[in-house]
């Protein structure tokens, strides 16, 4: 027996809920594993590691590294990546950025960032960036 239009989008609503619910994400928008995982961290690789995540959000990217074209500097809660490069869709990119966090280094507190051009590809190997 076919099963109607409203049969389909209740099933497709409660799938989109049951996957919502297993993300577990947090107010903060990371995910249950990320979290437990920067608790597990050292206090400057937690601190480099959430700007890192609030970096991929914030450019909907899906790799950044923070030192590639200069060293990144951080004190306390504060972490700049001046020289940094970000990869969307296969193709890396110049950035900038700056990240203040909490205390605790979970929350941000301030983010800024700039995006640069676009790294020729015969230059990936150079910067050690991959595709």
């Amino acid at each position: 027996m076919p099963l109607s239009r409203l049969t389909l989008s209740l099933l497709a609503l409660s799938l989109v809920s049951l996957v919502a619910l297993s993300q577990s994400v947090d107010a903060r928008g990371l995910h249950k594993r990320e979290l437990a995982a920067l608790k597990d961290m050292e206090p400057s690789e937690q601190l480099i590691q959430r700007c890192e995540l609030e970096t991929l959000a914030k450019l909907n990217a899906d790799r950044v590294v923070a030192y590639t074209f200069e060293p990144m500097h951080y004190k306390g809660n504060h972490l700049d990546a001046p020289g940094a490069a970000y990869r969307k869709a296969g193709v890396w990119y110049r950035l900038s950025y700056s990240c203040t966090t909490s205390a605790d280094r979970m929350e941000i507190v301030e983010f800024d960032f700039s995006k640069g051009d676009k790294i020729p590809r015969n230059d990936w190997g150079k910067y050690n960036l991959f595709p």
